[in-house]
């Protein structure tokens, strides 16, 4: 895949490294990237290995401005501050820590191992992050199975992924991902463990990276005209169309939080605690993507402030519903204090469970009061998220 990259941009350190798809989110001129090439499973040599992908140059389009209604600000405000900056910076960190990979395959070194452990932890908090927002493109490009599977096939990765002749037990969606990525990086207990897995390290990173930069270029291609356009017609009818997918996000997003993220490894459910099914529980980074998971959540309920979604559900009147303020204003409240008990260098969550099992009950109970929130306001917005 060819190099889109300029000379001077720093890889070092991945919350620098990122493309002007981040830093010039708000004010763009017109073009985008060719979607990343499919996946390929790599020759394990070093000199037979294509270049990993590489951070794009080009900035988004331009956002068209609202029309001067309320379901049309909100749309615009959800847009701007949450879909753009989570798909840019999904893409961005993805592309980083696969040109990581890359690196430490042709030049292994204890330093590059460390280096591309804190690229996986950035692009792993930023996929949990945009969660809220894998509608539409993401959706039907189903990202959440084919690089959000966890836990990950652990067996079958530490054998399959280091033997010639069981790289087709390598295909599976729970020996690929993020989930399994970790597992491969932060378990090796030295170099020569990593150069054994070298091919899947790299197809499973070069995935990741066209996966999430395909899934950009999606969205600015097509569906983010039509998604603002809501109410002109196909495929959204009614504002309220649009604005029912990020919802239906949401409550699926609050769902998994629930049941396989904290009730099921935490034993809230059986009493039994399961510290292997908690997410990334190798690197540490548990708690750090439960509050990723929120962070994107309020992006979406909150967005700028004065057109958010939380905003439209104190001000707008439905046909059959009133506004609510205190609903709205109870949402915001308990996102924020949901997001400030989770400390973002906090230790992961099997720590947590074993030194403060109290603390992640209380999540629990939380989060499924956001949840009982989220669906009232979906009432009061008149949604339809069946």
């Amino acid at each position: 895949m060819p190099s889109t990259v300029p000379a001077d941009l720093p890889l070092g350190n991945s919350a620098a490294a990122v493309s002007p798809w981040t830093d010039r989110v708000a004010a763009a001129v017109p073009a985008v990237r060719p979607a990343g090439a499919p996946p390929q499973l790599y020759d394990a040599g070093v000199a037979a290995a294509p270049a990993a992908p590489r951070l794009s140059e080009a900035a988004p389009p331009r956002l068209a401005s609202p029309s001067d209604t309320p379901e049309s600000r909100t749309l615009h405000s959800l847009v701007r501050t949450g879909v753009r900056p989570a798909l840019a910076s999904l893409a961005d960190t993805a592309a980083v820590l696969a040109n990581r990979v890359d690196d430490l395959c042709r030049q292994p070194s204890a330093a590059g191992l460390d280096q591309a452990r804190r690229d996986w932890r950035a692009a792993y908090t930023a996929w949990r992050r945009a969660e809220p927002f894998l509608f539409g493109p993401m959706a039907e490009l189903e990202l959440e199975k084919r690089i959000g599977t966890s836990p990950p096939n652990r067996v079958v990765l530490d054998t399959a992924s280091a033997a010639d002749d069981m790289q087709d037990l390598l295909r599976s969606y729970d020996v690929r991902g993020y989930a399994a990525l970790e597992h491969l990086l932060f378990k090796a207990d030295d170099l020569s463990a990593v150069a054994r897995r070298c091919a899947h390290l790299r197809d499973i990173a070069n995935e990741i990276a066209d996966l999430t930069a395909e899934s950009r270029d999606a969205w600015f291609d097509d569906f983010e005209q039509r998604f603002l356009a809501a109410g002109d017609g196909d495929p959204f009818l009614l504002p309220g169309d649009a604005l029912s997918l990020p919802f239906a996000e949401a409550l699926n997003v609050t769902e998994r939080m629930l049941r396989d993220r904290i009730g099921h490894p935490s034993g809230l459910f059986d009493g039994e605690v399961k510290p292997d099914a908690f997410e990334a529980p190798i690197s540490g980074t548990s708690l750090q993507g439960l509050r990723a998971t929120l962070e994107g959540l309020q992006s979406l309920m909150v967005g700028d402030g004065e057109n958010g979604v939380s905003s439209l559900i104190a001000t707008r009147d439905g046909v059959l519903s009133t506004k609510d303020p205190k609903l709205a204003a109870a949402v915001t409240r308990r996102l924020q204090k949901l997001v400030d008990a989770l400390d973002a260098d906090g230790s992961g969550a099997a720590e947590t469970i074993a030194d403060s099992p109290k603390q992640l009950k209380r999540l629990y109970h939380q989060t499924e009061r956001l949840q009982e929130q989220l669906i009232e306001a979906t009432l009061v917005l008149e949604l339809n998220v069946l």
